[in-house]
């Protein structure tokens, strides 16, 4: 479970790698797929833009923080 977790936050680090890589395609895919790109590459280049941002680890953050705070009821 590290290795997984080091891996995601590699990507949303925006840290140069193959996770990162994995993480723009499939989100540019998937932006691509739901009519927000017009292009796959297009899609790309928007996740790679947010993860340089550093907005999508801070997605991630609020959530952690968020199930935290729900779990502790």
């Amino acid at each position: 479970m590290r290795w997984s977790r080091a891996r995601v936050l590699e990507a949303l680090e925006d840290r140069t790698g193959a996770a990162r890589d994995v993480v723009a395609l499939n989100a540019g895919a998937a932006l691509y797929v739901a009519g927000v790109a017009g292009s796959l590459g297009e899609g790309i280049a928007v996740a790679r833009k947010v993860l340089a941002s550093g907005a999508a680890r801070a997605k991630l953050d609020t959530f952690a923080e968020t199930t935290r705070r729900l779990a502790a009821g």
